[in-house]
């Protein structure tokens, strides 16, 4: 069964389009990675995605059914994770998630424990009754994976969910990541760091120039990598957009001498 369903979608925020004539699917169970330079769209795709935009053309379908402002028995499937964490600021991250668990109608005897489980998956017990507002930038981030989680989803959408986090948390965000799809998890997440897309997904999307320039399984763009005569999904991005890493500007101006 696909989870996520798109079928020509454009939209753009004024006549010029963000993104033209998108179409994919993402299997049940699969992880997805969706990269792309700057302003190529992605976020724009993932608010599509929660029903929070609504396409100019085509529709979307979630879970076999198009949202709508009243679709609460789906959206209530899925956890979504914005680029910017919408953290509530005053309260402890322990506070923090027995809110948004009791919002999803967790039971309350059993949030506890579903707390102590996910506090553990990042090591956040010296910070658990520590106030958001107070946490680092990565912490948050960590945080903002961590409620998502909460209430058991079906399918988890996350904005760049590697932003921030130190080496070993973007390992263990990778490992996360694995027993999630063991799980029977599917993920659909953005990305600009091409080495966790390239460690945990089952199918590669590169969004530029309003369309997708490649829609793979990895499998299929391990063999695409070798044909094309790169190394790295990284180099076959470049390949495929057609642009090259821009000359560094003579900046002799930013020197200085010893003294």
């Amino acid at each position: 069964m696909n989870l996520i369903e798109v079928k020509n979608v454009s939209f753009g925020y004024t006549k010029e389009s963000i993104i033209e004539d998108l179409s994919f699917s993402v299997e049940e169970g699969n992880c997805v990675g969706l990269l792309g330079v700057n302003g190529a769209g992605k976020s724009t795709l993932t608010w599509l995605l929660c029903n929070m935009l609504e396409p100019k053309t085509g529709e979307i379908l979630i879970i076999g059914e198009k949202l709508g402002m009243e679709s609460y028995h789906i959206k209530a499937q899925f956890g979504v994770l914005p680029a910017q964490d919408p953290l509530m600021e005053h309260l402890t991250i322990e506070e923090h998630l027995f809110y948004v668990g009791r919002l999803y109608s967790v039971d309350k005897k059993a949030l506890p424990e579903r707390i102590n489980s996910l506090i553990k998956i990042f090591d956040l017990e010296e910070f658990r009754n520590k106030q958001n507002r107070h946490l680092s930038t990565g912490t948050r981030r960590k945080v903002g994976i961590l409620t998502t989680l909460v209430h058991s989803p079906r399918l988890l959408i996350w904005d760049e969910p590697f932003n921030g986090l130190d080496p070993i948390s973007t390992a263990t965000l990778k490992d996360l990541i694995k027993t999630l799809k063991q799980n029977g998890i599917t993920l659909f997440f953005t990305s600009q760091i091409i080495d966790p897309v390239e460690a945990v997904c089952d199918q590669v999307m590169i969004l530029d120039s309003k369309r997708l320039l490649l829609n793979e399984r990895i499998e299929e763009l391990r063999k695409q990598i070798s044909d094309a005569k790169v190394k790295t999904l990284e180099e076959l991005l470049v390949k495929l957009a057609g642009k090259k890493q821009s000359e560094m500007p003579k900046i002799d101006w930013l020197k200085q001498t010893k003294s």
